[in-house]
């Protein structure tokens, strides 16, 4: 059974926001609530009216797909060269969620 996001999409409405995104690992209440996904990485949850969108590790992509409520599923290495990735680096985390939100239009 999917939630109830109405609330949120009145609040995105009327605050003029484009999405809500969550980044953490699956302790995160609001990161399971809004994506379905239970992980023990970290990872980028961002809802917006049109649907609810994951940024995964690549270890995690295949179960994000089978057991989230996304609409899509994504990976940085698709939005950035995997040598550009540095685990648990902030350069390299922030250019493929810069990237991901753009391409779901939330600036």
């Amino acid at each position: 059974m999917d939630p109830d996001l109405s609330p949120l999409d009145d609040f995105l409405g009327a605050a003029g926001y484009d999405g809500y995104l969550v980044d953490g690992d699956g302790t995160n209440s609001d990161q399971r609530y809004l994506s379905g996904f239970d992980a023990p990485d970290p990872f980028t949850t961002l809802y917006t009216p049109d649907g609810t969108y994951l940024l995964v590790s690549s270890l995690e992509y295949g179960r994000a797909r089978k057991e989230s409520r996304a609409d899509e599923v994504a990976r940085p290495t698709e939005y950035v060269d995997r040598s550009e990735i540095d685990a648990g680096s902030l350069a390299s985390t922030a250019a493929p969620t810069a990237a991901f939100l753009d391409d779901h239009g939330v600036e």
